[in-house]
């Protein structure tokens, strides 16, 4: 099963004290039993998706050369 959590949640949750903060995610892995009484889940593994991102997942060699200083490739 999967829980998506809006946007507009603070990533961070108090904590009753009032002495610190917990992340939101351990709070919700904490009371998956509460949410779903009927299945309580086994595991819990927790992933992050990054949307919009730019950039290269693999270096462009061409790219590199076109940037490197005169002369940084010479062999010393």
């Amino acid at each position: 099963m999967r829980i998506k959590v809006p946007n507009n949640r603070p990533r961070w949750v108090p904590l009753a004290s009032g002495r610190g903060f917990i992340p939101l995610e351990q709070v919700i892995a904490q009371n998956l039993d509460l949410v779903y009484p009927e299945s309580p889940p086994r595991a819990m593994y927790l992933f992050r998706l990054t949307r919009g991102a730019e950039g290269d997942l693999e270096p462009d060699p061409e790219k590199d050369e076109e940037n490197e200083e005169p002369g940084a490739s010479c062999g010393r």
